[in-house]
């Protein structure tokens, strides 16, 4: 499923732009390479900082309890976490070897600790 602006604000309940803007949810969709609940969960994040920060009010019989809003949204966010989570795909194999050549060569990265045939000597191979 291809994630979209439209999709994302859907899926959200259409959040105002002041609280949550369309170029903020484009960069997010770019920087979590389209993966839904990932997205959804750092939108959701957003929005809860966003009330986090605002003051409770209260007008006579009618108040606005942002700190309940934020706890809300915190725990959506939450959910969308678990759900990527699950989804998640596990890293099955090893580095090509083009990778291991770079790795190789970048001086600036760690090198591993143990290589293929680094103990031949030893059994007389």
């Amino acid at each position: 499923m291809e994630v979209t602006l439209d999709i994302v604000r859907e899926e959200l309940g259409n959040p105002p732009v002041d609280v949550l803007a369309e170029d903020t949810i484009v960069r997010i969709i770019e920087q979590e390479d389209e993966h839904f609940y990932n997205v959804m969960s750092r939108c959701s994040r957003i929005i809860s900082r966003y009330f986090a920060l605002q003051a409770d009010k209260s007008l006579g019989p009618l108040s606005v309890d942002y700190q309940k809003r934020a706890q809300t949204w915190m725990d959506i966010a939450e959910e969308y976490d678990k759900k990527a989570h699950l989804l998640a795909q596990p890293i099955v194999g090893a580095l090509s070897e083009t990778q291991k050549q770079k790795l190789r060569d970048d001086t600036d990265a760690t090198q591993p600790a143990f290589r293929k045939g680094q103990f031949d000597i030893l059994r007389g191979e």
